[in-house]
């Protein structure tokens, strides 16, 4: 009786395309039960009751997308499971889960499956730590080509151009290719992101301030890219004002003077003129001096190039254009040219006299042997961009990194050069700003 049972048990394997000869454990009929769930297995997702064939309609294409689930039916005592994946042209590919769990996000499976294909599809199952082998075959069918789109979070929004945004994520995607229209459809421009999906506004050329842009985003996936498929709108903020830094007001014996950068100017103009440091309006004695700062990765005003006599107070404000679009003039800064001078009312015409529109960047060393540096990031509660670029504009880290660490150490590649350095710190809701000396 004992050899007929086996006998038995052996030709319903074969039938379902399991090896008899893989079959050791005890409980031998549980390793013909598996299989690709064609008819009962109901994923958490809901997707519907079937995987076989065309999948549920997630999207504008019928059939599976790489973002979904499949499953496979649940056998007692199961510590593994692999997948294997069939294409049309009889390219095999599996993916085995490393655990009890017997759903597979499609999208795990990259890079090997592709949008257009027909795949069939088996799974094996470890019992007793013995592969029963590869059960009946199940076709499924995926997408004709991928698709994504910006993540509604930032739709609707505004956003200043440091910010970051990102497209829906697509498994194994090569690249993703962003389209933005504005001006009512008469402006319209593309950006090529690579592989991430994550786009820094700033890094776009062609991005102005106050905006309202439609965007749309496409994904190429096994050298086939998707259409433009779903848009929405975003807004960019109106274009900011810039200011000189702290240390340059009120400074005695001031020859330059730098301001704030603001991302995304293609230049800035500085206006200088004679004031009287006792006057609450810091009213003009004589006309203004027009400077034009063309290298915008580097905001200084060189003053000793403009004729300033030494020995008197020169009020100094900045602007920014970003392409045809022009800024305001910031807040009034005192610069105390060629030789110290005495001001009444001291602080009152500092920088603290006006908004907070930035924070000071701790680093350390500095200055610095050019090797590396320590940037503080203590009380950053979102994703953050760090920016570090040399006096001609190089940048030489453009980095994201995700909240948690009170500092980031951060390693050039290969030794510096002297000079002056900048760091700049942006957030969402904030730009901190510093510069470290490289001897």
């Amino acid at each position: 009786m004992k050899g007929l049972l086996l006998c038995s048990l052996t030709c319903l394997t074969l039938v379902l395309g399991v090896s008899a000869s893989n079959i050791l454990p005890e409980d031998e009929a549980s390793c013909l039960n598996t299989a690709f769930d064609a008819s009962a297995f109901l994923n958490t997702a809901q997707l519907g009751a079937s995987y076989a064939g065309l999948g549920p309609d997630m999207g504008d294409e019928p059939g599976y997308d790489t973002y979904q689930v499949i499953g496979a039916t649940w056998i007692t005592g199961a510590q593994n499971w692999t997948w294997q994946f069939t294409d049309g042209s009889g390219n095999v590919s599996t993916y085995t889960s490393g655990g009890i769990n017997n759903t597979l996000y499609l999208q795990a499976a990259s890079p090997d499956l592709c949008y257009g294909e027909t795949y069939d599809v088996q799974v094996d199952v470890m019992i007793g730590g013995v592969w029963c082998g590869f059960g009946p075959v199940v076709q499924i069918i995926m997408e004709d080509e991928p698709h994504t789109k910006l993540q509604s979070s930032y739709c609707g929004n505004t956003y200043g151009l440091y910010t970051s945004v990102q497209a829906v994520y697509v498994g194994n995607a090569q690249e993703y290719n962003w389209k933005f229209v504005t001006d009512n459809g008469a402006t319209e421009f593309q950006y090529n992101a690579g592989a991430s999906q994550s786009l820094f506004l700033d890094d776009i050329p062609e991005m102005r301030y106050n905006k309202i842009y439609e965007v749309w985003v496409q994904v190429k996936v096994c050298d086939t890219w998707g259409s433009f498929n779903e848009s929405c709108l975003l807004q960019t903020a109106p274009l900011p004002y810039t200011w000189l830094e702290p240390e340059y007001c009120n400074m005695e014996y001031a020859s330059v003077a730098e301001f704030t950068w603001v991302p995304g100017a293609t230049e800035y103009w500085a206006k200088v003129y004679l004031t009287d440091p006792d006057d609450p309006n810091f009213l003009p004695l004589g006309p203004a001096q027009l400077y034009n700062v063309t290298n915008v990765a580097l905001p200084v005003i060189p003053l000793y190039t403009m004729g300033l006599q030494s020995g008197n107070v020169y009020a100094v404000q900045v602007k920014p254009y970003v392409g045809e679009q022009q800024g305001d003039y910031g807040p009034v800064c005192l610069v105390f040219y060629g030789v110290p001078v005495t001001v009444a009312g001291g602080d009152n015409y500092s920088f603290s006299a006006f908004p907070d529109l930035t924070s000071a960047l701790q680093v350390w060393p500095n200055p610095n042997n050019g090797m590396e540096i320590t940037v503080d990031v203590s009380g950053i509660d979102s994703e953050y961009r760090i920016l570090v670029m040399d006096g001609s504009g190089q940048r030489l880290i453009n980095n994201t990194y995700e909240p948690g660490n009170a500092v980031e150490n951060l390693s050039f590649n290969g030794q510096l050069s002297a000079g002056i350095y900048h760091v700049a710190l942006m957030t969402a809701q904030e730009t901190r700003q510093c510069k470290f000396i490289v001897h």
